[in-house]
């Protein structure tokens, strides 16, 4: 067998391939792994005992897996005063501090990222602070990756946006009050997906921190919907979607997960 893959690209990824239990590599894997050993030494001098090449290649055999952890921001002070948020730019609660601490620290026990992508608004970004201060990696912010942009009925409470900014029939082209429209939203959504899914190597595990409206629009451009499609996926504070892209093919491996705020 010929092992034609670059050096680099097996090192990157070994704290993953080194706790996988259910990947054993075939004999004819294993003896590969064994001569590459034997006549390259420099090759694998990072490596820690021949099992994690055997590992690496078991993996490049089943298919190289990019993970998207997609995350939603902890409570924020929009959600206790009970208004509108969007674009309102409230900080996360003593309460979301917490969540997104507890988020964090289950995170660290269950996975290992590579790096971490935030909408840049403020309970987004106090979230992604956490995973960014556990991990010890940059959070990179993304515009794109903000809440719908709901125009004139940010910060207000849905009687005084009614009452103010009745909202009429709209279509997916619609801009009123200066609001983005469906199309705009689904644009946007789609380039930060495209930019971090293609930015990236395809055996990454990346987190995504946005927020609920935004991580919706987000599982339709990964599902690959019609701009018009009814599925929606609800999110609690600092729930995670774990999303699979596994040659070509994209899967669901959970969604909406939060379990880690009743330990």
């Amino acid at each position: 067998m010929s092992v034609g893959v670059k050096t680099e690209a097996l090192f990157r990824p070994l704290t993953v391939y080194e706790n996988s239990s259910h990947c054993a590599p075939s004999p004819p894997l294993r003896q590969a792994a064994g001569r590459y050993v034997k006549y390259s030494p420099t090759a694998v001098e990072n490596l820690r005992i021949l099992k994690s090449l055997q590992h690496v290649l078991c993996f490049i055999e089943m298919g190289i897996e990019m993970d998207l952890l997609v995350i939603r921001h902890g409570q924020s002070e929009a959600d206790v005063l009970g208004v509108i948020e969007g674009r309102a730019d409230f900080p996360l609660t003593e309460l979301g501090f917490r969540q997104a601490e507890t988020m964090a620290n289950w995170l660290k026990e269950h996975y290992s990222i590579s790096k971490i992508y935030s909408s840049p608004l403020k309970r987004a970004k106090q979230t992604a602070e956490y995973i960014s201060k556990t991990y010890d990696i940059e959070v990179q912010y993304e515009n794109d990756l903000m809440e719908w942009n709901n125009g004139l009925i940010a910060g207000l409470t849905p009687r005084e946006a009614n009452e103010k900014y009745p909202e009429p029939k709209k279509h997916p082209h619609t801009r009123i009050y200066n609001q983005e429209s469906q199309i705009d939203f689904r644009s946007r959504i789609e380039t930060a997906l495209s930019k971090i899914i293609n930015e990236n190597d395809s055996d990454e595990t990346i987190v995504i921190v946005s927020h609920g409206g935004a991580i919706n629009m987000l599982f339709r451009s990964f599902i690959e919907s019609p701009l018009n499609s009814k599925i929606t996926v609800l999110t609690g504070d600092t729930g995670i979607h774990h999303w699979r892209i596994k040659d070509n093919n994209r899967s669901i491996i959970y969604a909406g997960k939060d379990g880690h705020l009743s330990i």
